[in-house]
């Protein structure tokens, strides 16, 4: 979501979220006018709040929401702001974006991800430009759905098969999509860890893991 400029994206994304743990997931790849244009960091990580932000749609929309995550100490504080921040932009950039698409408000969507002291569980708060980005409690979210009905990835190689689903979906409206490399975080309570997975979409994948700034093998399986 750090593309520069009014950026549409026609991106996946994917949350699946335990009581004690979440597994989160976008791909890298930015488009404009149905077109790849390049790749952008899409996950955006407060490691203090630990608290991570995925979404899809317009990058100029989103940027306040990054920031409003940045800023918070907590998930369920990140989300007032989050909504705040995100109406406001809204009523900025509306006639601008309603003249590159009259639906453009149906596309946004963004995911802030952590745990709640509110519920006192892992959970998602999802704000949709459907509801005007009222913050709704979730605990699982897809961006598409890939055909055949919801599925929950058991481990990284089903992960990487089920974005690969979703990849074929976004193909439907943009056919030179190639998804890039996809971005993944696992989320604990206290606990942060982020693996990417270069060039996804196309032949054997290579996988890079981060977690608490050191390089280290990315595990065959993580399930949620």
């Amino acid at each position: 979501m750090a593309a520069h400029g009014i950026v549409a994206s026609v991106t996946i994304l994917g949350a699946i979220i335990k009581p004690d743990r979440a597994l989160c997931w976008t791909d890298s790849e930015t488009y404009q006018s149905g077109e790849p244009t390049g790749h952008s960091p899409k996950l955006t990580i407060n490691a203090l709040a630990r608290v991570v932000l995925l979404g899809t749609g317009f990058s100029a929309l989103l940027r306040p929401g990054e920031e409003a995550v940045l800023r918070g100490t907590s998930l369920d504080e990140i989300a007032i702001a989050m909504c705040s921040a995100l109406r406001k932009r809204a009523g900025q950039l509306a006639h601008r974006l309603t003249r590159i698409d009259q639906h453009w408000l149906a596309s946004q969507m963004a995911v802030a991800v952590g745990f709640s002291e509110e519920y006192g569980r892992m959970l998602g708060y999802a704000f949709s430009g459907t509801n005007f980005f009222e913050p709704i409690v979730t605990v699982r979210i897809m961006r598409p759905e890939p055909e055949g009905g919801p599925v929950e990835p058991q481990d990284m190689p089903e992960l990487v098969a089920y974005a690969r689903h979703q990849i074929a979906r976004v193909r439907e409206e943009c056919p030179a999509a190639s998804g890039g490399t996809l971005q993944v975080a696992e989320l604990r309570p206290t606990q942060v860890t982020c693996w990417a997975v270069p060039d996804f979409d196309v032949g054997d994948v290579h996988m890079i893991g981060v977690e608490a700034g050191h390089d280290q093998q990315l595990r065959k399986s993580v399930p949620v």
